[in-house]
C-alpha cells in the first residue's frame, strides 16, 4: 500500500475514549457500497474487535462484514492503520483464529 494512502487510512479511523470510529466513507467502498447504503444498513454489518495480546500486544483488528463481503483493519500501537490481507476460506468461518490459539499454546 502506498504511503498516501496508509495516511489516508489512518486519518479515516479514530480512536478515543468513547471506542472506534471508521468513515463510512472509506469503509463502505471496502464492502461494495456507497456510505448512503451503508448508513441505510447498519443493521446489516457485523464487526469484530479483537485485542492483540503477547508479541500482538497493543494492537487491534477490526473486521468488518456486509454479506459476503468484508475488510479487515489492524490498528497499530502508534495509531497507524494498516490492511490487512487475509482473506478466509468459504468454509473457515473463524475457525483459523482457533488454530492460531492452539499453535501458540502448543508451541
Amino acid at each position: 500500500m502506498e504511503e498516501a494512502a496508509k495516511s489516508t487510512l489512518s486519518a479515516a479511523v479514530s480512536v478515543g475514549p468513547d471506542g472506534i470510529t471508521v468513515d463510512a466513507k472509506v469503509l463502505a467502498p471496502k464492502l461494495g457500497l456507497t456510505p448512503e447504503v451503508l448508513q441505510a444498513n447498519m443493521n446489516q454489518l457485523v464487526t469484530r474487535s479483537e485485542t492483540g495480546i503477547d508479541e500482538d500486544e497493543g494492537r487491534t483488528r477490526l473486521t468488518f462484514r456486509y454479506g459476503k463481503a468484508q475488510w479487515r483493519i489492524v490498528i497499530e500501537p502508534d495509531g497507524h492503520v494498516v490492511e490487512d490481507d487475509w482473506k478466509p476460506s468459504e468454509d473457515s468461518r473463524g475457525i483459523d483464529l482457533l488454530a492460531r490459539a492452539r499453535e501458540r499454546s502448543s508451541g
